[in-house]
Protein backbone atom coordinates (compact mmCIF):
# COMPACT_ATOMS: atom_id res chain seq x y z
CA UNK A 1 0.00 0.00 0.00
CA UNK A 2 1.33 3.44 -0.97
CA UNK A 3 1.92 5.79 1.97
CA UNK A 4 -0.14 8.94 1.14
CA UNK A 5 2.19 11.07 3.29
CA UNK A 6 5.38 9.89 1.54
CA UNK A 7 7.67 12.54 0.11
CA UNK A 8 10.91 11.55 -1.69
CA UNK A 9 13.06 13.72 0.59
CA UNK A 10 12.70 10.90 3.11
CA UNK A 11 15.65 9.43 1.23
CA UNK A 12 17.76 12.21 2.79
CA UNK A 13 16.68 11.85 6.43
CA UNK A 14 20.06 10.47 7.49
CA UNK A 15 21.83 13.19 5.49
CA UNK A 16 20.09 15.82 7.61
CA UNK A 17 21.09 14.08 10.84
CA UNK A 18 24.67 13.74 9.59
CA UNK A 19 24.81 17.44 8.69
CA UNK A 20 23.49 18.37 12.13
CA UNK A 21 25.80 16.26 14.28
CA UNK A 22 28.88 16.92 12.11
CA UNK A 23 28.92 20.67 12.57
CA UNK A 24 32.13 22.44 13.53
CA UNK A 25 33.90 21.13 16.68
CA UNK A 26 32.91 24.11 18.84
CA UNK A 27 29.21 23.56 18.15
CA UNK A 28 29.61 19.81 18.75
CA UNK A 29 31.12 20.50 22.19
CA UNK A 30 28.18 22.75 23.11
CA UNK A 31 25.78 20.07 21.96
CA UNK A 32 27.53 17.41 24.02
CA UNK A 33 27.53 19.71 27.05
CA UNK A 34 23.78 20.24 26.69
CA UNK A 35 23.24 16.48 26.44
CA UNK A 36 25.33 15.86 29.56
CA UNK A 37 23.30 18.47 31.46
CA UNK A 38 20.10 16.82 30.18
CA UNK A 39 19.01 20.02 28.48
CA UNK A 40 18.81 18.22 25.16
CA UNK A 41 18.25 14.61 24.15
CA UNK A 42 20.34 13.23 21.27
CA UNK A 43 17.29 12.18 19.27
CA UNK A 44 15.44 13.71 16.36
CA UNK A 45 11.73 13.20 15.81
CA UNK A 46 11.43 13.11 12.00
CA UNK A 47 7.71 13.73 11.52
CA UNK A 48 5.85 12.33 8.49
CA UNK A 49 2.39 13.63 9.33
CA UNK A 50 1.14 14.66 5.90
CA UNK A 51 0.28 18.13 7.18
CA UNK A 52 1.18 21.61 5.97
CA UNK A 53 4.57 23.03 6.88
CA UNK A 54 5.62 23.41 10.49
CA UNK A 55 9.11 24.56 11.37
CA UNK A 56 11.73 22.75 13.51
CA UNK A 57 11.24 22.99 17.25
CA UNK A 58 12.42 21.44 20.49
CA UNK A 59 9.79 19.98 22.79
CA UNK A 60 10.24 21.74 26.14
CA UNK A 61 9.18 18.61 28.03
CA UNK A 62 11.02 15.84 26.18
CA UNK A 63 13.96 18.03 24.98
CA UNK A 64 13.75 16.26 21.60
CA UNK A 65 14.20 18.09 18.29
CA UNK A 66 11.21 17.88 15.95
CA UNK A 67 11.78 18.08 12.19
CA UNK A 68 8.91 17.80 9.72
CA UNK A 69 9.23 16.09 6.35
CA UNK A 70 6.81 18.52 4.66
CA UNK A 71 9.04 21.43 5.65
CA UNK A 72 12.10 19.58 4.36
CA UNK A 73 10.28 19.02 1.05
CA UNK A 74 9.49 22.74 0.90
CA UNK A 75 13.16 23.58 1.46
CA UNK A 76 14.29 21.03 -1.11
CA UNK A 77 11.89 22.12 -3.86
CA UNK A 78 12.53 25.84 -3.30
CA UNK A 79 16.29 25.22 -3.34
CA UNK A 80 16.08 23.14 -6.50
CA UNK A 81 14.02 25.81 -8.25
CA UNK A 82 16.39 28.60 -7.28
CA UNK A 83 19.56 26.67 -8.16
CA UNK A 84 18.23 26.10 -11.67
CA UNK A 85 16.87 29.61 -12.19
CA UNK A 86 19.89 31.37 -10.70
CA UNK A 87 22.78 29.08 -11.61
CA UNK A 88 21.65 28.35 -15.17
CA UNK A 89 19.21 31.14 -15.99
CA UNK A 90 21.20 34.05 -14.53
CA UNK A 91 24.75 33.29 -13.38
CA UNK A 92 25.84 30.96 -16.20
CA UNK A 93 24.02 33.11 -18.76
CA UNK A 94 26.02 36.13 -17.54
CA UNK A 95 29.28 34.18 -17.73
CA UNK A 96 28.42 33.13 -21.29
CA UNK A 97 27.34 36.67 -22.21
CA UNK A 98 23.80 35.53 -22.98
CA UNK A 99 21.84 37.10 -20.13
CA UNK A 100 19.10 39.41 -21.43
CA UNK A 101 17.92 40.67 -18.05
CA UNK A 102 15.18 38.08 -17.60
CA UNK A 103 14.71 34.29 -17.49
CA UNK A 104 12.86 32.58 -20.33
CA UNK A 105 10.19 30.64 -18.44
CA UNK A 106 8.99 29.01 -21.67
CA UNK A 107 12.14 26.88 -21.47
CA UNK A 108 10.94 23.56 -19.92
CA UNK A 109 13.90 23.43 -17.50
CA UNK A 110 13.15 26.90 -16.14
CA UNK A 111 9.39 26.33 -16.25
CA UNK A 112 9.69 23.26 -14.03
CA UNK A 113 12.03 25.18 -11.71
CA UNK A 114 9.47 27.96 -11.35
CA UNK A 115 6.72 25.40 -10.72
CA UNK A 116 8.93 23.73 -8.09
CA UNK A 117 9.11 27.00 -6.16
CA UNK A 118 5.36 27.47 -6.46
CA UNK A 119 4.71 23.96 -5.17
CA UNK A 120 7.17 24.50 -2.30
CA UNK A 121 5.32 27.66 -1.29
CA UNK A 122 1.95 25.92 -1.46
CA UNK A 123 3.07 23.47 1.24
CA UNK A 124 2.83 26.26 3.81
CA UNK A 125 -0.92 26.32 3.13
CA UNK A 126 -1.71 22.63 2.61
CA UNK A 127 0.05 19.31 2.17
CA UNK A 128 0.17 17.76 -1.29
CA UNK A 129 2.03 14.84 -2.82
CA UNK A 130 5.25 15.24 -4.79
CA UNK A 131 4.44 16.40 -8.35
CA UNK A 132 5.13 13.85 -11.08
CA UNK A 133 6.99 16.42 -13.21
CA UNK A 134 9.42 17.34 -10.41
CA UNK A 135 12.75 15.53 -10.28
CA UNK A 136 13.33 13.77 -6.95
CA UNK A 137 16.40 13.55 -4.70
CA UNK A 138 17.12 10.19 -6.35
CA UNK A 139 17.92 12.16 -9.54
CA UNK A 140 16.13 9.87 -11.99
CA UNK A 141 14.90 12.45 -14.49
CA UNK A 142 15.34 11.99 -18.22
CA UNK A 143 16.87 15.47 -18.26
CA UNK A 144 20.55 15.47 -17.23
CA UNK A 145 20.56 19.08 -16.00
CA UNK A 146 17.62 18.34 -13.69
CA UNK A 147 19.52 15.39 -12.20
CA UNK A 148 22.69 17.44 -11.70
CA UNK A 149 20.78 20.15 -9.85
CA UNK A 150 18.83 17.60 -7.84
CA UNK A 151 22.10 16.13 -6.55
CA UNK A 152 23.41 19.63 -5.81
CA UNK A 153 20.16 20.40 -3.98
CA UNK A 154 20.46 17.29 -1.79
CA UNK A 155 23.54 18.67 -0.04
CA UNK A 156 22.29 22.25 0.17
CA UNK A 157 18.86 21.35 1.54
CA UNK A 158 20.30 18.93 4.12
CA UNK A 159 22.71 21.60 5.38
CA UNK A 160 19.89 24.20 5.31
CA UNK A 161 17.72 22.02 7.53
CA UNK A 162 20.68 21.41 9.83
CA UNK A 163 21.18 25.18 10.14
CA UNK A 164 17.54 25.55 11.24
CA UNK A 165 18.04 22.79 13.79
CA UNK A 166 21.10 24.59 15.16
CA UNK A 167 19.03 27.78 15.30
CA UNK A 168 16.49 26.04 17.52
CA UNK A 169 19.24 24.48 19.63
CA UNK A 170 20.73 27.97 20.05
CA UNK A 171 17.52 29.26 21.60
CA UNK A 172 17.70 26.41 24.10
CA UNK A 173 21.43 26.71 24.81
CA UNK A 174 21.30 30.52 25.14
CA UNK A 175 18.30 30.52 27.45
CA UNK A 176 15.86 32.17 25.04
CA UNK A 177 12.95 30.46 26.79
CA UNK A 178 10.73 33.42 27.64
CA UNK A 179 8.86 35.08 24.74
CA UNK A 180 8.90 38.86 24.58
CA UNK A 181 6.50 41.38 23.08
CA UNK A 182 9.34 43.81 22.38
CA UNK A 183 10.07 43.53 18.63
CA UNK A 184 13.60 44.91 19.03
CA UNK A 185 14.45 42.37 21.72
CA UNK A 186 12.94 39.52 19.71
CA UNK A 187 14.89 40.59 16.62
CA UNK A 188 18.07 40.50 18.70
CA UNK A 189 17.28 37.00 20.04
CA UNK A 190 16.66 35.71 16.52
CA UNK A 191 19.90 37.22 15.26
CA UNK A 192 21.80 35.62 18.13
CA UNK A 193 20.34 32.23 17.18
CA UNK A 194 21.06 32.91 13.49
CA UNK A 195 24.68 33.73 14.36
CA UNK A 196 24.96 30.53 16.40
CA UNK A 197 23.63 28.47 13.47
CA UNK A 198 25.96 30.32 11.09
CA UNK A 199 29.03 29.43 13.13
CA UNK A 200 27.84 25.84 13.58
CA UNK A 201 28.22 25.41 9.82
CA UNK A 202 30.99 27.96 9.21
CA UNK A 203 33.90 27.89 11.70
CA UNK A 204 35.16 31.26 12.93
CA UNK A 205 38.37 31.08 10.89
CA UNK A 206 36.82 29.49 7.81
CA UNK A 207 38.41 30.27 4.48
CA UNK A 208 36.51 32.19 1.83
CA UNK A 209 36.02 28.96 -0.12
CA UNK A 210 34.50 27.30 2.97
CA UNK A 211 32.11 30.22 3.43
CA UNK A 212 31.10 30.04 -0.23
CA UNK A 213 30.49 26.29 0.12
CA UNK A 214 27.96 26.80 2.94
CA UNK A 215 26.50 30.03 1.54
CA UNK A 216 23.48 28.52 -0.20
CA UNK A 217 22.51 26.46 2.86
CA UNK A 218 22.60 29.47 5.17
CA UNK A 219 20.51 31.81 3.01
CA UNK A 220 17.98 29.29 1.62
CA UNK A 221 15.77 29.09 4.74
CA UNK A 222 15.21 32.85 4.51
CA UNK A 223 14.71 32.86 0.74
CA UNK A 224 12.25 29.95 0.86
CA UNK A 225 10.29 31.68 3.63
CA UNK A 226 10.30 35.00 1.78
CA UNK A 227 9.08 33.41 -1.45
CA UNK A 228 6.19 31.74 0.39
CA UNK A 229 4.72 34.96 1.80
CA UNK A 230 1.42 36.13 0.31
CA UNK A 231 1.94 39.81 1.14
CA UNK A 232 5.00 41.94 1.98
CA UNK A 233 3.51 42.80 5.37
CA UNK A 234 4.15 39.17 6.36
CA UNK A 235 7.89 39.94 6.31
CA UNK A 236 7.33 41.69 9.64
CA UNK A 237 7.13 39.37 12.64
CA UNK A 238 7.27 40.31 16.31
CA UNK A 239 7.76 36.64 17.22
CA UNK A 240 10.50 35.59 14.80
CA UNK A 241 12.01 38.89 13.69
CA UNK A 242 11.71 40.49 10.26
CA UNK A 243 12.82 38.05 7.57
CA UNK A 244 14.43 40.72 5.37
CA UNK A 245 16.48 42.04 8.29
CA UNK A 246 17.61 38.55 9.22
CA UNK A 247 18.50 37.77 5.59
CA UNK A 248 20.58 40.95 5.32
CA UNK A 249 22.30 40.13 8.60
CA UNK A 250 23.31 36.63 7.46
CA UNK A 251 24.58 37.92 4.11
CA UNK A 252 26.74 40.46 5.93
CA UNK A 253 28.28 37.71 8.09
CA UNK A 254 30.07 36.08 5.14
CA UNK A 255 32.61 38.92 4.90
CA UNK A 256 33.56 37.94 1.37
CA UNK A 257 36.79 39.54 0.19
CA UNK A 258 36.21 38.74 -3.47
CA UNK A 259 33.69 41.03 -5.16
CA UNK A 260 32.62 38.12 -7.37
CA UNK A 261 31.49 36.16 -4.30
CA UNK A 262 29.62 39.18 -2.89
CA UNK A 263 27.90 39.71 -6.22
CA UNK A 264 27.02 36.02 -6.49
CA UNK A 265 25.19 35.75 -3.16
CA UNK A 266 23.61 39.20 -3.21
CA UNK A 267 22.52 38.37 -6.75
CA UNK A 268 20.95 35.13 -5.51
CA UNK A 269 19.08 36.99 -2.78
CA UNK A 270 18.01 39.67 -5.27
CA UNK A 271 16.54 37.06 -7.64
CA UNK A 272 14.36 35.70 -4.82
CA UNK A 273 13.34 39.16 -3.57
CA UNK A 274 12.47 40.44 -7.04
CA UNK A 275 10.42 37.29 -7.72
CA UNK A 276 8.42 38.02 -4.58
CA UNK A 277 8.05 41.70 -5.51
CA UNK A 278 6.69 40.81 -8.93
CA UNK A 279 4.16 38.48 -7.35
CA UNK A 280 3.14 41.30 -5.00
CA UNK A 281 2.88 43.71 -7.99
CA UNK A 282 5.60 46.00 -6.60
CA UNK A 283 7.73 47.90 -9.11
CA UNK A 284 11.43 47.10 -9.00
CA UNK A 285 13.88 49.93 -8.23
CA UNK A 286 15.76 51.53 -11.10
CA UNK A 287 19.42 51.25 -10.07
CA UNK A 288 21.59 51.20 -13.21
CA UNK A 289 25.32 50.52 -12.94
CA UNK A 290 25.17 49.44 -9.31
CA UNK A 291 26.51 46.31 -7.63
CA UNK A 292 24.24 43.39 -6.79
CA UNK A 293 24.52 44.32 -3.11
CA UNK A 294 23.31 47.85 -3.87
CA UNK A 295 20.47 46.51 -6.02
CA UNK A 296 19.45 44.05 -3.27
CA UNK A 297 19.41 46.84 -0.68
CA UNK A 298 17.44 49.08 -3.05
CA UNK A 299 14.81 46.33 -3.34
CA UNK A 300 14.51 46.14 0.44
CA UNK A 301 14.22 49.94 0.60
CA UNK A 302 11.38 49.77 -1.93
CA UNK A 303 9.62 47.18 0.18
CA UNK A 304 10.02 49.39 3.24
CA UNK A 305 8.44 52.28 1.32
CA UNK A 306 5.46 50.10 0.40
CA UNK A 307 4.98 48.93 3.99
CA UNK A 308 5.16 52.48 5.38
CA UNK A 309 2.32 53.77 3.21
Amino acid sequence: MIDPTYLPVRLLENNVLHAFVNANPGAQRLLQHAIERQLFRPEVDYVTDGNRVTYPSINVNTRIMRVQETHFAMLWAATYGLTVLYEVGVHQAKVDGNFTGDIDLTNPLFHHAELAIQWACSLRIRFSVWPEWLVTPAAESAVDLENRHALLTNGIASDAMASLMWHEFAHLAMGHSNPTNDPAVQQQLEQEADDFAFHALVPQHATEDERVLKGWALVMPFLAHLLSLKHPSAMRSTRHGDVDVRLSHVLSRFHFAAQANRDYFYGLAAVAVTAAMRRWSIDLPDVPDQSMEEFFNACLDRLDEVLER
